[in-house]
């Protein structure tokens, strides 16, 4: 009876999409349904909890490490003291030939904004987000860094900022009048390719440095030395 069943639902001269024959063809049908709908529930649970800032600083730095190549390291959430200048890190990535200081957003399909707009709009569907300007959080980090690097006695080590939009629900789309800066996380490589510097650092330095900033020996992505 069972291969008959299976039969005659994937044999299409045996099942017809809009004629269900037997109570069976039924519950087979509906039975298939409910696991399709829970199965969507689940993915669709795990992927908003996979929409915050956590998640996206971290796939954005994995993104960076493959396309960036070359013992690219990143560091999450670090906070560097300089004198009575603190800042807070969202994400610092040292490149073969640049420093980043990286800004991510983990929400958004649309994004509307510019250099000279307080506030960001991000969009997706009909949910809308307002989020402040990081131009200039930005700029004030990327200025300690150059400090913390001159003080270590680090030289030719250029400085940059990026913005990610880094939303795993698909790839933004953002018209940001006045910025350059800015690229969906899945789109690094082709930025990577685009940007890239002809020198390289001293990479061991850089990291010594921003280390020694951080207060102590600690290790990148997030995880304290011992």
């Amino acid at each position: 009876m069972s291969n008959n069943l299976f039969g005659s639902w994937f044999d299409f001269k045996g099942f017809t999409a809009w004629k269900l024959h037997t109570v069976w063809d039924y519950v087979f049908f509906f039975a298939i349904i409910a696991v399709g709908v829970v199965a969507i529930k689940a993915a669709i649970r795990i992927m908003d909890s996979r929409r915050d800032a956590k998640h996206a600083v971290a796939r954005t730095a994995r993104a960076l490490r493959r396309a960036c190549g070359g013992g690219t390291t990143c560091y999450i959430g670090r906070t560097i003291r300089s004198k009575k200048d603190v800042r807070d890190y969202e994400l610092i990535a040292v490149l073969p030939d640049k420093v980043l200081a990286v800004k991510v957003f983990p929400f958004g399909l649309t994004i509307y904004g510019g250099a000279g707009e307080p506030r960001w709009r991000f969009c997706f569907n009909k949910e809308e987000r307002w989020e402040d300007n990081p131009l200039s959080a930005l700029e004030e980090q990327k200025v300690l860094l150059n400090r913390v690097f001159m003080r270590a006695g680090v030289k030719n080590v250029p400085v940059e900022t990026l913005i990610v939009f880094a939303d795993n629900y698909g790839t933004a789309k953002f018209k940001i009048a006045g910025v350059r800066e800015c690229v969906d996380y899945r789109y690094l490589r082709k930025w990577r390719k685009d940007t890239a510097k002809s020198g390289r650092i001293d990479m061991k330095a850089v990291k010594a440095a921003l280390e020694a900033a951080f207060g102590g020996a600690e290790k990148p992505d997030g995880t304290a030395g011992s």
